[in-house]
């Protein structure tokens, strides 16, 4: 039996662009992303919001079929959103990298096994019974701000501007325009966009459910406690803190570490503070 410590998703950009569900046999979270359209194109608050409610929508309704697999069903959901959104405008852009964009995870029982995918940059933590750590993380989007932020703080000691007035700089926003653009090629980095080139590089896994004690599933904004903050030190360590119900308290201090330091100058970020959603569970 499948037991719920903590699922929740805690706004942090102007609109929450995060979106997650569970039921008795499925986990989902998802991370929407704006595309390098500037011009906002569904009736959503921005249409990466659109692409993660309406995804969610799809998996509620798709996993629910265990004889299909989990690729097959992201596939036929990007061929059913691909649609939608050129219906609405986006027919009018030669690239993928217009539209909206998601990280996803999940998690599904299936007969005795728990299947786990990831794609992007939305982690996977599974402890087994006999301790050992599984994860599912691809931190080439880490690898690829990590640049980024490298140069912003050489902006700030260079000129004397704070790291959150050197985000503002032309060459940074281009750096990220750049790495955006890398979106689903080789040598960069994988996610969900309604063209489904980058489902095929789902990192995947199963491990019989009888092996489980505990799994979680959150977004890059949840685990920035560890990769930002360093609330906690390391992935183990943040699985007991959320296997001990202690997720909301750890998204309250990222929260008050991140609104006291306005300058980024302590924790240097892209933005003050992400959505942050996770979905922490125990196999009773």
């Amino acid at each position: 039996m499948i037991n719920i410590i903590s699922a929740f998703s805690e706004q942090g950009n102007k609109y929450n662009e995060d979106s997650f569900f569970y039921s008795d046999n499925f986990f989902v979270v998802i991370d929407g992303a704006t595309g390098l359209n500037e011009k906002k194109l569904t009736s959503s608050k921005t249409d990466a919001a659109w692409l993660a409610q309406r995804l969610k929508k799809l998996l509620k309704k798709d996993l629910a079929n265990l004889n299909c697999s989990v690729v097959d069903i992201l596939k036929k959901e990007a061929q059913i959103i691909k649609s939608e959104l050129d219906n609405m405008g986006y027919n009018m852009f030669t690239s993928s990298k217009f539209y909206p964009s998601a990280c996803v995870s999940i998690v599904r029982i299936n007969k005795n096994n728990l299947e786990c995918y990831s794609l992007g940059d939305s982690p996977i933590f599974i402890i087994k019974r006999n301790n050992d750590l599984i994860t599912l993380y691809d931190n080439s989007v880490e690898l690829m701000d990590n640049r980024v932020l490298s140069q912003m703080i050489n902006l700030h000691k260079k000129t004397g501007c704070s790291i959150y007035c050197a985000r503002n700089n032309a060459v940074i926003n281009d750096m990220l325009i750049n790495n955006r653009s890398k979106m689903n090629q080789n040598n960069s980095y994988y996610i969900f966009e309604p063209t489904g080139i980058g489902i095929d590089h789902i990192k995947k896994t199963i491990v019989p459910l009888t092996d489980i004690s505990a799994f979680a599933l959150m977004t890059d904004g949840f685990y920035s406690v560890l990769s930002t903050y360093k609330i906690v030190q390391e992935n183990r360590e943040l699985m007991y803190k959320l296997i001990d119900g202690k997720a909301l308290n750890l998204f309250y201090q990222l929260k008050e570490l991140a609104y006291a330091d306005t300058t980024f100058n302590k924790y240097p970020r892209l933005k003050m503070i992400d959505d942050a959603t996770v979905i922490v569970a125990k196999n009773l």
